[in-house]
């Protein structure tokens, strides 16, 4: 296992960075809950808000992941290389969903350009856009996450956690994905479970983790330079 500083304090710092993100997609989703805001008005702000965040918020997870797979063992590299791939596939597509939203939607509605614009909102049944969303959070972060839960799969407390949470979070996100593919609705609720609740709590998981690491190595270092 290659341990340092840097890779260890990025690796806490965009776990927490994701875990206020989350705690920041909660606050709005409150608002957009209060307000009672459809989610077929695109140009609505807190819908706005929403896209922003989740705009910046899930590049979070490729610093994230770049730090386990540089603090990973060799004999489980190639998973977390292979989990590192997917993660980027997720950010990216994830991004083009709400990069269009304030962009071209919002200037659309603007110029009031609507007609075929229901293709490309960020939510809604006919969207391209959502059907781009789901992709990325039902099948791309399902097998993110699923390549990840054998580098968990040792010794201790926190990485038995920390396997199963991957696993049956990847399970359930990829049973999100099922459900657009089927059109089953209760399929989709099933994945929110998986890329809201299950990614939140991985975080935290992974924050744990790599404060413990950073620790480890700490006390390490400080016996080496001990008299």
């Amino acid at each position: 296992m290659s341990l340092n500083k840097l890779t260890l304090r990025i690796g806490f710092g965009a776990a927490v960075f994701n875990i206020l993100g989350g705690i920041a997609y909660l606050a709005i989703l409150a608002v957009v809950v209060a307000t009672a805001t459809p989610t077929s008005d695109p140009g609505a702000p807190p819908l706005v808000w929403v896209s922003t965040l989740m705009l910046i918020g899930p590049l979070g997870l490729v610093p994230l992941w770049a730090a386990i797979h540089a603090s990973n063992p060799e004999e489980t590299r190639v998973l977390s290389l292979t989990s590192l791939a997917f993660v980027i596939l997720f950010s990216a597509t994830t991004s083009i969903n709400r990069w269009v939203h304030l962009t071209v939607v919002r200037q659309a509605l603007a110029a009031n350009a609507t007609q075929g614009l229901d293709w490309f909102t960020p939510y809604g049944r006919h969207s391209i856009m959502y059907a781009l969303e789901i992709l990325a959070y039902g099948w791309f972060l399902g097998l993110a996450l699923l390549s990840l839960a054998p580098v968990f799969g040792r010794a201790g407390r926190l990485a038995r956690c920390l396997f199963w949470s991957l696993l049956i979070s990847g399970l359930l996100c990829l049973a999100g994905g099922m459900g657009q593919l089927t059109g089953i609705d209760e399929l989709l609720m099933v994945g929110m479970a998986g890329w809201a609740l299950g990614l939140g709590l991985i975080n935290v998981l992974l924050a744990a983790w790599f404060f413990r690491l950073n620790r480890a190595l700490a006390e390490s270092i400080s016996k080496k330079e001990a008299p």
